[in-house]
């Protein structure tokens, strides 16, 4: 249920990211960084254990408030 739940949010942040990235190809290119310490944090969350959604949850929404503003 976990997995599936971080699978669907991986998906929808991929699908998000592909459309900005479609549209927009400067905030992309900025963006891409930052959207691979995403995967990378959120994969660092799942080998370590610590299965706490919701702060992994609010990390990446404050995460993408401040690209938004970029």
């Amino acid at each position: 249920n976990f997995l599936k739940i971080s699978v669907i949010s991986l998906s929808l942040l991929a699908a998000g990211y592909f459309l900005v990235f479609g549209t927009v190809y400067s905030v992309a290119e900025l963006g891409l960084y930052s959207f691979l310490f995403f995967i990378i944090y959120y994969g660092a969350l799942l080998v370590s254990g610590e299965h706490n959604t919701q702060s992994v949850y609010h990390y990446l929404q404050s995460k993408l408030v401040k690209n938004a503003d970029l």
